[in-house]
């Protein structure tokens, strides 16, 4: 896993660098998360990679930490504590 929180949105060379170590370790599946999103480039290269590599942006990681946090362990809810709020749409 990778993790990018600049202002620019991750390049290829970033994706290649993933794959890299990912094959030095023999890990089969990998993840890059930029909060900045990502280029074209690395988009189009994923889809080729579709069952190696899951590119999470800042919609993806915050809607997978909702849908996943009442399984977090308790300390890493109460240092990220969140209320369900109900309203009518």
């Amino acid at each position: 896993m990778q993790v990018k929180s600049g202002d620019t949105p991750v390049d290829r060379p970033t994706l290649d660098q993933l794959l890299g170590v990912m094959q030095n370790v023999g890990a089969e599946q990998g993840l890059l998360v930029s909060w900045a999103g990502f280029r074209s480039s690395v988009e189009k290269e994923t889809a080729n990679q579709f069952f190696r590599v899951r590119l999470w942006d800042a919609e993806t990681v915050v809607e997978q930490m909702l849908a996943q946090y009442e399984r977090l362990p308790a300390d890493l809810r109460a240092e990220l504590p969140l209320k369900r709020i109900w309203t009518v749409a």
